[in-house]
């Protein structure tokens, strides 16, 4: 199941962009295989450095904090394979950062 991240800091997914959107099929497909969820945290919400993608729309953040450690990297290298070399795609401590830069 694909999820949002609810409430008055909920995600916010207007004026992401089709390579951003393109993630969550396949972030979604790649959480099946230990029955987990899928929660998008942040779209083009939050507070971020002065040029982050998440403000352009080109950028998302996944919860990762129901997977062991094990499960996050597998999630993270996966994730990263899958997409290709346009995609940055870093582990934090709570959640995944998937970013999509046409300049790589």
């Amino acid at each position: 199941m694909i999820h949002f991240k609810d409430g008055p800091k909920g995600a916010r997914m207007l004026g992401l962009h089709p390579e951003i959107l393109a993630v969550v099929p396949v972030a979604h497909e790649i959480l099946r295989q230990w029955e987990a969820d899928l929660t998008i945290t942040t779209g083009t919400d939050g507070t971020h450095m002065p040029n982050s993608l998440h403000y352009a729309g080109y950028a998302v953040d996944l919860r990762t904090r129901h997977l062991t450690s094990e499960q996050k990297e597998a999630f993270r290298r996966q994730l990263s394979e899958a997409l290709g070399r346009h995609y940055d795609v870093v582990l934090h401590k709570t959640h995944l950062h998937v970013e999509f830069d046409s300049k790589r």
